[in-house]
Protein backbone atom coordinates (compact mmCIF):
# COMPACT_ATOMS: atom_id res chain seq x y z
CA UNK A 1 0.00 0.00 0.00
CA UNK A 2 2.82 2.43 0.85
CA UNK A 3 4.38 1.95 -2.61
CA UNK A 4 1.67 4.18 -4.09
CA UNK A 5 3.11 7.10 -2.14
CA UNK A 6 6.76 6.42 -2.91
CA UNK A 7 8.23 8.65 -5.62
CA UNK A 8 11.19 6.30 -6.20
CA UNK A 9 8.83 3.32 -6.59
CA UNK A 10 6.58 5.19 -9.03
CA UNK A 11 9.58 6.30 -11.10
CA UNK A 12 11.03 2.77 -11.16
CA UNK A 13 7.64 1.35 -12.18
CA UNK A 14 7.33 3.85 -15.03
CA UNK A 15 10.86 3.06 -16.23
CA UNK A 16 10.20 -0.69 -16.21
CA UNK A 17 6.66 -0.67 -17.64
CA UNK A 18 6.63 2.55 -19.64
CA UNK A 19 3.76 3.99 -17.61
CA UNK A 20 1.93 3.61 -14.31
CA UNK A 21 -1.26 1.56 -14.16
CA UNK A 22 -3.32 0.60 -11.14
CA UNK A 23 -2.49 -3.04 -11.89
CA UNK A 24 1.19 -2.24 -11.22
CA UNK A 25 0.23 -1.37 -7.64
CA UNK A 26 -1.77 -4.54 -6.89
CA UNK A 27 1.31 -6.56 -5.87
CA UNK A 28 4.29 -4.18 -5.88
CA UNK A 29 6.39 -6.54 -3.78
CA UNK A 30 6.19 -9.22 -6.45
CA UNK A 31 7.68 -7.22 -9.33
CA UNK A 32 11.40 -8.04 -9.17
CA UNK A 33 12.27 -5.86 -12.19
CA UNK A 34 10.86 -2.80 -10.44
CA UNK A 35 12.77 -3.56 -7.24
CA UNK A 36 16.00 -4.04 -9.20
CA UNK A 37 15.44 -0.69 -10.94
CA UNK A 38 14.51 0.97 -7.65
CA UNK A 39 18.04 0.45 -6.36
CA UNK A 40 19.27 3.00 -8.91
CA UNK A 41 16.62 5.68 -8.27
CA UNK A 42 17.75 8.75 -6.34
CA UNK A 43 15.47 11.59 -5.32
CA UNK A 44 17.41 14.79 -4.68
CA UNK A 45 15.20 17.46 -3.11
CA UNK A 46 15.88 21.10 -3.78
CA UNK A 47 15.11 24.06 -1.57
CA UNK A 48 12.42 26.23 -3.15
CA UNK A 49 13.42 29.83 -3.74
CA UNK A 50 9.81 30.90 -3.23
CA UNK A 51 8.30 28.35 -0.83
CA UNK A 52 4.87 29.99 -0.78
CA UNK A 53 4.39 29.26 -4.49
CA UNK A 54 2.91 25.87 -5.30
CA UNK A 55 4.49 25.84 -8.80
CA UNK A 56 7.34 28.18 -9.61
CA UNK A 57 7.92 28.74 -13.35
CA UNK A 58 11.42 30.01 -12.53
CA UNK A 59 12.29 26.79 -10.69
CA UNK A 60 10.61 23.89 -12.51
CA UNK A 61 10.68 20.32 -11.24
CA UNK A 62 13.09 18.16 -13.20
CA UNK A 63 13.60 14.48 -13.85
CA UNK A 64 16.92 13.17 -15.12
CA UNK A 65 17.35 9.56 -16.18
CA UNK A 66 20.76 8.14 -17.02
CA UNK A 67 20.39 5.04 -19.17
CA UNK A 68 22.71 2.04 -19.07
CA UNK A 69 24.23 3.35 -22.30
CA UNK A 70 25.23 6.56 -20.54
CA UNK A 71 22.67 8.63 -22.46
CA UNK A 72 20.90 11.19 -20.27
CA UNK A 73 17.21 12.00 -20.74
CA UNK A 74 15.93 15.05 -18.90
CA UNK A 75 12.53 16.69 -18.61
CA UNK A 76 11.55 19.89 -16.80
CA UNK A 77 8.05 20.93 -15.94
CA UNK A 78 6.99 24.12 -14.16
CA UNK A 79 3.31 23.14 -14.03
CA UNK A 80 1.98 19.57 -13.93
CA UNK A 81 -0.37 18.50 -16.70
CA UNK A 82 -3.88 19.54 -15.79
CA UNK A 83 -2.90 22.38 -13.47
CA UNK A 84 -4.19 25.90 -13.93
Amino acid sequence: MQARFSLPFVIATCLVHGDLQLTHLEDPAGDRKVWDCLEGVQVIPTTPRRPLMNYDPDQPDSLRVTLNTGEVVEERRAHPTGSL
